[in-house]
C-alpha cells in the first residue's frame, strides 16, 4: 500500500457566537454585524481561514474599520480582521475555523 502524504496544522475552532461576541466587545465601534451576515454563511457551515498577509493599505483600512471609520465601499471582511489580529499578535498564528450552527 502507498503512503498517504499529509501535513499537520494547528486549527482553532470557534463557535460563531463567540466570534461575534469577541468582535462586539473588543471593537464596539466596528460596524461588523455578524459572521453569518458579513460572509453570507449558512447553517451547518464552517468559515475556514488560513494565514494571510495584509498590505500596508489593507492594514490601515482594517484598523479604521475596527475603529468605526468606514469608507463607503469598504470590502473588509472576516479574513482581513483575522489577518490583522494575527499579524498584531492579538490572536495566535494558525488556521481558524468558525463553526456556524444554530
Amino acid at each position: 500500500m502507498t503512503e498517504l502524504k499529509f501535513e499537520t496544522k494547528t486549527t482553532r475552532i470557534i463557535d460563531y457566537n463567540d466570534w461575534d461576541s469577541y468582535i462586539h466587545k473588543n471593537y464596539p465601534k466596528c460596524p461588523y454585524d455578524s459572521i453569518v451576515s458579513e460572509e453570507e454563511m449558512n447553517n451547518y457551515s464552517t468559515f475556514a481561514y488560513g494565514p494571510g498577509k495584509l498590505s500596508k493599505e489593507e492594514r490601515l483600512e482594517v484598523i479604521e474599520y475596527l475603529n468605526g471609520n468606514v469608507k463607503k465601499y469598504s470590502s473588509i471582511g472576516t479574513r482581513q480582521i483575522i489577518s490583522l489580529l494575527v499579524e498584531d499578535k492579538i490572536l495566535p498564528k494558525g488556521y481558524y475555523n468558525i463553526k456556524i450552527f444554530w
